[in-house]
């Protein structure tokens, strides 16, 4: 049995599809294993491996073609929906570990989300409040 020059080509546009998607899980099943890898918890790097995800979402990789980007599209949007107002106890890690500080905090609400000024404050305002 031949197979016509059409059912040719849409085996070879699947085989495509098949690799592109390969492609895109594998990325992100790498950055979440090493985001998931220890048990131990190292809150003070979340925000960076999180920031990587970030980029790897946005990537120009996934533009190529439509149905990745949208895959991408729709990932990123549940990244900002969870990650534009992290948890206090992640915020408080990173700023107490001595290679990022606030500055890496600031970094992070202009990259990831909005209204900045006012997320710091109150991140000042939690760390000064005192505790019993």
């Amino acid at each position: 049995m031949r197979l016509s020059k059409s059912m040719k080509l849409q085996a070879n546009m699947n085989r495509q599809m098949r690799r592109l998607f390969m492609v895109f899980f594998k990325s992100l099943v790498r950055l979440l294993k090493h985001f998931l890898r220890r048990r131990h918890p190292t809150t003070h790097l979340s925000l960076k491996k999180l920031l990587a995800i970030r980029d790897a979402l946005l990537g120009e990789t996934w533009n190529t073609n439509e149905l990745l980007n949208k895959l991408a599209n729709g990932m990123h949007t549940k990244f900002q929906k969870y990650w534009a107002n992290p948890n206090i106890a992640l915020l408080i890690a990173a700023v107490l570990d001595p290679c990022m500080k606030a500055d890496f905090i600031k970094f992070y609400f202009h990259t990831v989300g909005e209204n900045v000024d006012l997320k710091m404050r109150e991140l000042k305002r939690y760390l000064k409040k005192p505790r019993i």
